[in-house]
């Protein structure tokens, strides 16, 4: 069987007993049977157990500490430095310390569990989950000393180039099914946008020491195709988001894209911010753009840091049976920038997953009907 496709199994006979969604002829007696056991199907349809309904809570925690690890890690902290009072930095610096620590601590428990559910779940090619633990195993070997020590400049590259791989295969492979489509063409973008940035990376450095602006050119092209690459996984984002209800989808996207919004534009206007806050986080936007620097739409760039973090959070609280949503909030916080540790890590946990919930047949169907649920509900609101 492909990778990552549903298992061809049937779905379970209805039954009177509501252990699944009944159906009964209509009719008199059996009609008025009918209609309780549809009832009780329906009442039944959240409790459908599927083998890795136990790690929505655990990929919903880890993808909400991610968001705040980067946030803090990653705008904060950095902006913080030069801006703030020595205690409030160090205060700063402390926290972000504890949120990563435990955010390392979740990852690896999702990635040992998920380990062990791919190695004994047969209704994937052996050779797609083999590759997927063999080459998650290789990446977490490259990354675990920089629980001690920063990584050089190799195994940062190597680190990255290990994580692209293992993240386009488990995105590619995860396609067809449409519960966790989304997440696998956001995770597609994710690891495409890291290697084209990997590679404009590594030409940009040659191209300076070779005084070659022909070269140097090429690697912005490069980091311009990045950049696109990142702000399609966030539109997936947005768009799935905003389709799954009022209360939690179309409300949440706009509040963060309005906040990511706000940031960008403080960020990058040439006015002092008024906050002190505002003026931390335009501290480490105004160089988003990276190096090399993409072509004209480097405020796409600016804007795509905080979308990232926003979006996440607005991905991760969505309802359990959208399998998408924490697969989401981990991608986007790992901001397609898999040469830095703790963001590779939380690539890692999306990449382990998402083959997991993709092939499991039950929750598609859990899916499908509760998703028809919620449409005819806010229809009839």
């Amino acid at each position: 069987m492909e990778s990552g496709e549903a298992s061809p199994d049937p779905v379970p006979e209805a039954r009177p007993s509501g252990n699944t969604l009944a159906a009964v002829p209509a009719g008199g007696a059996a009609g008025t049977a009918g209609a309780s056991a549809t009832s009780a199907g329906e009442a039944r349809g959240t409790e459908l157990v599927t083998p890795v309904v136990w790690s929505f809570t655990l990929l919903r925690v880890t993808a909400i500490l991610a968001a705040i690890a980067g946030l803090m890690g990653r705008v904060v902290v950095p902006g913080a430095r030069g801006t703030l009072e020595e205690d409030t930095v160090v205060l700063l610096e402390r926290g972000s310390a504890t949120v990563s620590y435990a955010l390392v601590g979740l990852i690896t428990a999702l990635l040992a569990a998920g380990s062990f559910e791919l190695a004994r779940i047969h209704r994937m090619n052996g050779l797609f989950r083999g590759f997927i633990i063999g080459v998650m195993s290789l990446s977490l070997a490259i990354a675990s000393p920089a629980l001690g020590l920063h990584l050089g400049a190799v195994p940062e590259v190597a680190l990255s180039f290990s994580v692209t791989v293992v993240v386009l295969t488990s995105a590619a492979g995860s396609l067809r099914p449409p519960h966790t489509r989304a997440a696998a063409a956001a995770l597609l973008f994710t690891g495409l946008a890291n290697l084209a940035r990997l590679v404009a990376w590594l030409l940009s450095q040659s191209a300076v020491d070779a005084a070659d602006m022909g070269r140097y050119g090429f690697a912005r092209g490069l980091a311009t195709l990045a950049t696109i690459a990142v702000i399609a996984a966030l539109g997936l984002a947005t768009v799935w988001i905003g389709t799954r209800g009022t209360s939690r989808g179309a409300a949440p996207t706009i509040l963060a894209l309005a906040v990511a919004a706000m940031l960008t534009y403080f960020a990058l206007r040439d006015a002092e911010a008024p906050l002190p806050l505002l003026a931390v986080v335009r501290r480490t936007l105004s160089a988003a753009e990276g190096a090399p620097a993409p072509f004209g739409i480097g405020p796409l760039a600016v804007l795509a840091f905080p979308a990232a973090i926003t979006l996440a959070l607005a991905a991760s609280v969505q309802k359990p049976h959208h399998a998408a949503g924490p697969l989401l909030g981990l991608t986007l916080a790992s901001f397609a920038t898999f040469d830095v540790p703790i963001a590779a890590l939380t690539a890692l946990a999306a990449t382990v997953w998402l083959p997991l919930l993709a092939q499991d047949p039950r929750l598609l169907w859990q899916s499908l009907i509760l998703g028809k649920r919620e449409v005819k509900a806010a229809k009839k609101s």
